[in-house]
């Protein structure tokens, strides 16, 4: 329970806010309307579009999402409920479904906006005055400030938890507090405002997220894979520490976050040790809020890895240490150690095929994601498929990675497949029949390249040798492609080469 510090004369409301507050850690993440609304988006967006008015279990779905979203308007503080009403009617009343889409996606904005956060913070703490108010509604009216602030609200560096400050620590000790000017009088009217604009001073910028992973390698010393790149540490920190290190295009930045960065030396000490397999990421997103950044970054890695894991190679696995840089400037870093088992069994082919699939790739997604990010669709199927690829892994053999059923691991492919039809607005049959025709059409070209090739497969020292010089030239006067072509060089071989009785 929270309680007013030591020389901080606050009000029992102001504690019982502080309180309420702070979202538990290791508690699952808040599901209230903004949650509903969402899964309602994504639901038409995964949706075929012939499937969104006609298919009777699609409607019965759509009927009981709606069912959610009432609900969940009921738990809602006045303030907040005026506030969104036009968007929640937008949301609710809406048939088609590219609009559903839009006006979700629409409705989650303006719940995450600064005058959002502000009703709903003003609704805490008006409940709060209320001698009759109990704990479990101030803790779900403060589930909603929890929702608004997204994955910043259970960061290490938690707004909720610097709004609880804010009202119950004394001026002394707030005054220690880098880059705060306490207001005079400091008097309750001034913890709340100051409070209120913990709350909703989300900052934005260009943000980098820098993260570890172990039982990983870059291929070389550095992949570029376009607003992703892949060091190895045991070459880069130290490089980027010495003065008189080789240069490369990160070299400056984590210069100049050493001294921030608390876990850089850690890294660097544990990069030396030859039992470890270390791989440092810099992710870039753009310009962008902080909030979530972290957690954005981490599924696009892991959407990207999905590419290499559906080829043979090892999944990385997550540290949990990394720093997010807004401007230039670390906004948050994750604290402690680097937490990385030793190893046990070294699994190099694995690992290396990783870091080199990810290697063959650089051409390819490196100038696309330099372009454009990747969409929010495509991370989806990209983890999909990589987790249906769980049945029979290297990372379930080796690492005790959690396996999947083939049954589970059908209905992942089929929601990958899904979504690609919904994104390209075709039906997904239609998809999968394309898929497959085009498939049959690699495989018989691949079989006629073969039977062009095969006469040549033999060694020059052969008997027939006449016979083979012929069928060379004939290969290489014809112009016919294709079939025409694949015709001429089994009527040749098959005359030619056939075997006597």
């Amino acid at each position: 329970m929270a309680s007013a510090r030591p020389g901080a004369a606050v009000s029992d409301w102001m504690v019982a806010v502080a309180d309420a507050l702070p979202h538990p850690r290791r508690q699952t993440a808040p599901y209230t309307l903004a949650e509903a609304v969402s899964e309602l988006g994504a639901y038409a967006q995964s949706t075929a579009p012939s499937s969104w008015t006609k298919s009777r279990a699609v409607l019965v779905n759509r009927e009981s999402l709606r069912h959610e979203l009432t609900a969940q308007r009921e738990t809602l503080g006045p303030r907040l409920r005026s506030h969104i009403d036009a968007s929640f009617d937008a949301v609710h009343q809406e048939e088609d479904r590219q609009k559903q889409v839009l006006a979700s996606s629409e409705f989650v904005v303006r719940w995450r906006s600064e005058a959002a956060i502000t009703s709903a913070f003003e609704d805490l703490c008006e409940e709060a005055k209320n001698p009759a108010a109990g704990s479990l509604r101030l803790r779900q009216l403060a589930e909603l400030i929890a929702s608004q602030l997204g994955a910043e609200a259970t960061s290490h560096f938690s707004p909720l938890r610097d709004a609880a400050d804010m009202l119950v620590a004394s001026e002394k000790e707030l005054s220690t507090w880098r880059d705060l000017n306490l207001p005079q009088p400091f008097d309750e009217a001034a913890r709340v405002r100051l409070a209120r604009e913990m709350l909703t001073a989300s900052p934005t910028g260009k943000a980098v997220v820098w993260a570890v992973y172990s039982r990983a390698t870059a291929w070389g010393m550095r992949t570029d894979l376009g607003s992703v790149i892949v060091l190895r540490p045991e070459w880069a920190v130290p490089n980027a520490f010495d003065d008189n290190g080789e240069d490369f295009p990160e070299r400056d930045e984590l210069r100049e976050i050493r001294e921030q960065v608390r876990w850089l030396n850690g890294l660097h000490q544990m990069s030396t040790d030859p039992n470890y397999r270390l791989a440092l990421v810099r992710v870039e997103l753009g310009e962008r809020h902080a909030a979530g950044a972290t957690e954005d970054a981490r599924r696009l890695i892991h959407a990207l890895l999905a590419v290499p894991v559906t080829l043979g190679g090892v999944g990385w696995r997550d540290t949990g240490t990394s720093a997010l840089l807004l401007d230039g400037r670390v906004r948050t870093q994750s604290v402690g150690p680097i937490r990385v088992e030793h190893p046990t069994f070294e699994d190099s082919y694995g690992v290396g095929a990783t870091g080199e699939i990810l290697h063959e790739i650089e051409s390819q997604l490196g100038p696309a994601l330099r372009n454009a990010p990747m969409p929010e669709p495509l991370i989806e199927v990209l983890n999909c498929l990589r987790e249906a690829r769980m049945t029979d892994h290297r990372d379930v053999r080796f690492y005790g990675a959690r396996p999947v059923s083939p049954r589970f691991a059908t209905a992942l492919e089929d929601h990958a497949m899904e979504l690609i039809a919904s994104v390209l607005e075709v039906r997904a049959d239609r998809l999968a029949e394309a898929m497959e025709l085009g498939y049959a059409h690699r495989l018989a070209g691949h079989r006629v390249s073969r039977l062009l090739l095969s006469p040549f497969e033999h060694s020059w020292v052969i008997e027939q040798r006449e016979h083979r010089e012929e069928l060379e030239r004939a290969v290489l006067v014809t112009t016919t492609v294709g079939t025409s072509l694949a015709s001429r060089t089994w009527s040749l071989t098959k005359s030619r080469y056939a075997p006597s009785r």
